[in-house]
């Protein structure tokens, strides 16, 4: 489907990449293979459902089944469901394996493949039946992602070849293609070494084949705890030269191990983040259940229910370089220290005094003590006292990344703005305020303090003034003290940035305005910088991440005077634990005023 004629919500895609509303889409989500009643013989009900679609972040993808033996009930209740929570849909339209009653007709083909003849020819009875009743009947729904023309298409022998398999997909996308021309059409491939798809990119190669997929569970293999499995890895350049986007249909880490749920979910966001940052469209992990298999299997069928850390962790993956859809309007709410929705671990003590919010505040000198807020909307931001004797601050959102945030300033200050969080999919989210014990050079002590959260609803938290002002990092007003070389790449603002990773190196910008935004690249092997503003306090803003991005917004000011100010940022030397290196860059900054 070409950009001017997609519709407004569907998926569609240019060249490798997938698209939606004009924007990149990558995604993670999740495989749900018993919503339509493959795992109890019966569809989910209409609460469970509800349940589901509304724990995802928005625009999520769900993959799932619509095989003949399932019906149409099932189908037709997940995508009436998913459009009622804004979601999209991938649906397996047969099985490979004959699961769930999909057989080919013979008997005792329950989980068996599908014959070599189904392959040849069969599949143009019952399958091509099924097709033109169900897919014509959704042609006209954003819920829907694509179609998989097969769970794992393979051959039960050698003899079924990469041409018979060519055939196939490309009778059965131009079979689907003719009754539905508003969505996308993906194999639904398990990898190249099965019967049948040996040559990956001849039996992709056909025009209406617009998606491929790997699955593969290679963590659990042989207990060898594999990231990026290598059938991956052997087919993603094939994908990129037929200019056709490949995802991850499954990823799934096994139990065999009997490891912690929180450690199986640290281990998937390691996949979501190299799968991603080497050229996956997305990464849809396995499974989900409303009853969790809570045992010790490789291939459990259902690890992961309502509420689990690996579901937490999907809803606030940060998905890498993701455009933020247009802001709606802000709607929002201030909440105190006191309210019943913070809760603290540690000893806290409360403190009083006139320019805290309401006249009062709590904190603490205990390293490792916390609170957290819990909270529903689309971003918050954080106020705290920020004094002499104040140390540094771990904040996180939804279990993730923690970032360092300084609440140092060599005079005092009440209702500072400390913390500002990037844009959040819309929904109930948790942020973390741990005392590190640790602190500024110039500060006399570690206190940590909460006075004041601002809940953002519906749109962005960045600050509304308009931009007057969006400068690169080679315009004459930026100053560079140090070494510092040009980085080159597709992502950065005008395809270029600089770089350094000697402690002391920093450069400066003179701006006039109200507030000023810096935009950075993130990446395994960056450190932490200090940002300060008028020659004040620094702030430490850390810039590692997992998986790479450009223009991320790393840094929001304060609310300034109107009038001319600097802004100063200076390579530390000191990193996050996780990160390989201390690289500090220069890329784009957003100067804002209130006229």
């Amino acid at each position: 489907m070409s950009p001017a004629a997609a519709r407004p919500g569907f998926v569609y895609r240019q060249g490798k990449t997938l698209m939606l509303d004009g924007r990149p889409y990558l995604f993670v989500g999740v495989n749900a293979f018993g919503l339509t009643g493959c795992r109890t013989g019966a569809p989910d009900s209409q609460a469970i459902m509800d349940a589901y679609f509304s724990s995802l972040r928005p625009q999520s993808t769900t993959r799932t089944w619509a095989f003949r033996s399932l019906g149409e009930e099932g189908v037709e209740r997940v995508v009436r469901t998913a459009e009622k929570y804004g979601q999209k849909v991938i649906f397996a339209l047969t099985d490979g394996a004959g699961f769930c009653g999909d057989t080919d007709g013979r008997s005792g083909g329950e989980g068996t493949l599908k014959t070599d003849e189904w392959y040849r020819s069969g599949y143009r009875g019952a399958y091509f039946d099924w097709i033109r009743t169900v897919v014509p009947k959704y042609k006209d729904s954003p819920a829907i992602a694509m179609w998989e023309i097969a769970n794992e298409p393979k051959g039960l022998t050698a003899a079924v070849t990469d041409g018979v398999m060519k055939t196939f997909f490309d009778e059965t996308a131009a079979l689907i293609k003719s009754l539905d021309p508003n969505h996308l059409v993906s194999s639904g491939s398990q990898a190249q070494y099965v019967y049948g798809t040996s040559d990956f990119s001849y039996v992709h190669s056909g025009p209406n084949i617009d998606v491929a997929s790997v699955h593969e569970y290679d963590y659990a293999y042989q207990d060898s705890r594999t990231i990026v499995s290598p059938h991956f890895t052997a087919v993603i350049g094939k994908m990129q030269a037929l200019d056709k986007p490949l995802y991850i249909g499954e990823t799934g880490i096994g139990l065999s191990q009997c490891m912690s749920a929180q450690a199986r979910a640290d281990a998937l966001k390691q996949k979501y983040d190299a799968y991603l940052a080497r050229g996956a469209a997305g990464v849809q992990y396995w499974g989900w259940s409303p009853t969790p298999d809570n045992g010790c299997s490789p291939y459990s069928g259902g690890a992961d229910g309502p509420g689990s850390p690996v579901m937490t962790m999907t809803k606030a993956y940060v998905i890498p370089g993701q455009t933020t859809p247009p802001p709606g309007p802000v709607d929002p709410t201030q909440t105190t220290y006191d309210d019943s929705r913070f809760s603290y671990s540690g000893t806290w003590a409360v403190g009083t005094g006139a320019g805290k919010y309401q006249d009062a505040d709590r904190y603490t000198m205990e390293a490792g003590a916390f609170y957290t807020l819990s909270f529903n909307g689309t971003g918050v931001q954080l106020y705290s006292s920020v004094a002499p004797h104040h140390g540094i601050v771990a904040v996180s959102i939804d279990g993730g990344a923690e970032r360092l945030v300084d609440l140092y300033s060599a005079t005092r200050a009440e209702q500072r703005l400390v913390y500002t969080s990037p844009t959040l999919p819309a929904g109930t989210h948790t942020v973390r305020v741990r005392a590190t014990g640790t602190r500024n050079p110039s500060a006399t002590g570690t206190v940590a303090t909460a006075d004041k959260a601002v809940v953002v609803s519906g749109g962005s938290t960045t600050p509304t003034e308009p931009v007057v002002k969006t400068t690169e990092h080679d315009d004459s007003e930026f100053a560079y003290e140090g070494s510092w070389s040009t980085g080159t790449g597709a992502g950065k603002y005008r395809n270029a940035d600089r770089y350094a990773d000697t402690a002391g190196a920093a450069y400066s910008y003179a701006f006039t305005g109200t507030s000023v935004e810096i935009y950075s690249s993130v990446a395994p092997h960056h450190g932490i910088v200090g940002v300060s503003i008028d020659g004040g306090p620094e702030r430490s803003v850390d810039l590692y991440k997992a998986a790479r991005a450009e223009q991320a917004l790393v840094y929001v000011s304060p609310t300034l005077t109107q009038g001319a100010h600097r802004v100063r940022v200076r390579v530390t030397g000191r990193k996050n634990a996780a990160s390989s290196g201390t690289v500090g860059t220069a890329d784009k900054v957003v100067v804002r005023s209130r006229g």
